[in-house]
């Protein structure tokens, strides 16, 4: 059973701020690696002193959100998180129409960078929010409780939802095309493709089968679930998580999907109070999926599902 967690108000914000430095910091860093001197619109001097300046500035921003804040630092400090936060845009901006392109496409670098700024910071940043709370990885998610069995449990819940999800996905895609509606290609499946080499498409592996369902199971499940719950809203915790959780994959395709999946996580978390019961349901359920968008990329056919 999942028994209560003593997660604060004030390290969730916390923690969400930070992610959302770090994501500041990512895509910065992505603006870099665009920044050619010899198409550029500025000089590489102008263009590394604002992308410098700005990177200072997202640190230290993150650097704010780390610690725990005391209620008559608060004031001062969000201040100080808003200023550098808005520096960090504006100089970012400056520097990527310096790099004389206005959007780039889709690559396996920048999913990669995407992710280590994301769910790779996430982990950490969730490591940092447990400590800060007294606690171990171990004792803030039950780590210990029946390992094994909760292992176990989510695989198999993992595997036994695979035919619901695909027939989910199979009928939304069969809807939109009766209705005539053109739904996107998921970027997973667009980033794949774009995946010539081996060394690609295992880091893309290693994303979908480990940084996500790690970053993804601390934070919905680990975090925001149980501390809405001890708000005294179990219901809201259920679905508004799986809601948000749902949504953040921006893709109507696997919306419905996903969001029964969240359910169905929270529900594990609940029966076996072990987040790693969650985290091997996710990480199965990805690993399936990713074998058979490689398979039908390998092919080159995309399945209705997968469009």
């Amino acid at each position: 059973m999942l028994t209560e967690k003593p997660w604060r108000l004030e390290a969730i914000i916390r923690l969400l701020a930070g992610l959302v430095m770090c994501s500041f910091l990512g895509s910065l860093t992505l603006v870099w690696l665009r920044f050619n001197p010899e198409t550029a619109t500025s000089t590489p001097l102008v263009f590394y002193s604002l992308a410098s300046a700005a990177a200072a500035a997202f640190l230290i921003a993150l650097g704010l959100v780390i610690r725990p804040w005391q209620l008559e630092q608060f004031k001062w400090r969000g201040l100080m998180l808003l200023v550098c936060a808005y520096a960090g845009l504006a100089l970012t901006g400056l520097a990527q129409r310096g790099t004389g392109v206005t959007g780039g496409q889709m690559t396996v670098l920048g999913m990669a960078v995407n992710a280590l700024s994301f769910q790779g910071a996430g982990i950490l940043l969730i490591w940092m929010f447990v400590r800060q709370h007294g606690l171990g990885l171990r004792e803030g998610f039950g780590l210990g409780q029946g390992t094994r069995h909760a292992l176990l449990l989510g695989a198999t819940a993992a595997l036994a939802f695979m035919p619901v999800a695909l027939g989910l996905q199979y009928g939304i895609a069969m809807i939109a095309q009766w209705l005539k509606i053109d739904l996107p290609v998921q970027s997973a499946v667009f980033i794949l493709r774009l995946a010539d080499s081996w060394t690609d498409r295992i880091a893309l592996g290693v994303v979908a089968v480990v940084l996500a369902p790690l970053a993804e199971e601390g934070l919905f499940r680990g975090i925001f679930y149980p501390a809405v719950k001890r708000l005294g809203y179990p219901q809201l915790a259920l679905w508004g998580t799986s809601l948000v959780f749902a949504l953040i994959h921006f893709n109507v395709l696997i919306f419905i999907p996903l969001l029964v999946l969240a359910v169905v996580l929270a529900k594990l978390y609940e029966k076996t109070g072990n987040l790693l019961a969650c985290i091997a349901c996710h990480a199965t359920f990805n690993l399936f999926n990713f074998i058979m968008l490689f398979v039908a990329s390998e092919f080159g056919r995309t399945l209705p599902a997968q469009q």
